[in-house]
């Protein structure tokens, strides 16, 4: 019977640890609107702003040595142990990308329409380009091919999808603010594809400036 209790105890212990870590790289992932939103809300003001963006790569679960158990609890968390998510992070600085996010700020936020977009967005040549047996291209130069990354928004995507009016928001969450300008989200779906397409407009990998000839 005490086995039994200690089995099922444990069982308890485990379900709500994992329930917690959801509940925290749920929280994590929510950051990815807020930084939106406060974007968004500082293009409002200033049109022609430098966005700032923190990048997500990877989180992974951690464990802390010595975690301390008792009859009844789940993991103590103590000085000597615990459990959590740890994410990787990195700010993005790299020029290209943050041309890519300030075009797409300034799109959604009505200072170019998407012609203008689509033409600034094709300017910005800093992606390899790969011949049809998946290798890079390089020209007699030695250096990398470079094309234009795929524009990650379609012509009528919606634009509408926040409101700086806090009767319209939804709720559970949290607003961006830039100075005295708010904003919210009244459209939870419209809101996904554009962190969707931010997300797709800074890739994690870049190409060198110059490499060698394949062979030299």
């Amino acid at each position: 019977m005490a086995i039994a209790l200690g089995a099922a105890l444990l069982a308890g212990c485990v379900q709500t640890v994992s329930e917690s870590l959801v509940a925290q790289a749920s929280r994590t992932l929510e950051h990815q609107h807020a930084q939106d939103l406060d974007n968004i809300a500082m293009f409002l003001v200033i049109p022609n702003a430098l966005p700032h963006y923190i990048r997500i790569q990877r989180g992974t679960v951690e464990a802390n040595r010595e975690p301390k158990w008792s009859v009844g609890t789940c993991l103590y968390i103590s000085s000597k142990g615990h459990l959590g998510v740890v994410w990787e992070v990195s700010a993005v600085t790299d020029p290209g990308d943050l041309q890519r996010l300030r075009l797409l700020f300034q799109w959604v936020t009505r200072h170019i329409d998407f012609d203008e977009l689509e033409r600034r967005w094709n300017a910005i040549r800093d992606q390899p380009d790969y011949g049809p047996d998946a290798k890079q291209l390089f020209s007699g130069e030695g250096r990398p091919v470079l094309i234009a990354a795929p524009l990650p928004i379609a012509k009528d995507t919606e634009r509408d999808w926040y409101t700086t009016d806090e009767d319209q928001a939804v709720a559970h969450f949290d607003p961006g603010e830039f100075r005295k300008k708010k904003v919210w989200i009244k459209d939870v779906a419209g809101a996904v594809a554009f962190t969707l397409a931010v997300q797709r407009a800074i890739p994690n990998t870049k190409p060198p400036a110059a490499l060698p000839r394949p062979g030299h």
